[in-house]
């Protein structure tokens, strides 16, 4: 069986789409659109590991495992701003 994955990438604060993030899930690439989402269609049954990174961000990263129950999966993909840049960098290590 075959899934399809809707994304929706937005701001972690305020909830406003993020045009152009880059989702990944199973080493397919696309870009959300001006409403922040983006569709994969035909995933296969099994483990998925989606990746959102967009530049000023810090990257989203969430896994999931499809199962028979749902045909189609929408998955919220809220960012945070990154505190990163050239000259000052933090990270929070757990």
């Amino acid at each position: 069986m075959v899934y399809d994955l809707d994304v929706y990438v937005i701001e972690d604060t305020d909830g406003t789409p993020i045009q152009n993030a880059i989702v990944t899930i199973n080493n397919i690439d696309k870009l959300t659109s001006t409403y922040g989402r983006v569709l994969f269609t035909d995933i296969p049954e099994g483990l998925l590991n989606l990746y959102v990174n967009k530049t000023g961000y810090e990257q989203f990263w969430f896994q999931y495992t499809t199962t028979e129950q749902n045909r189609i999966y929408s998955v919220q993909a809220p960012l945070k701003q990154s505190t990163c840049n050239t000259t000052n960098c933090s990270f929070n290590i757990e």
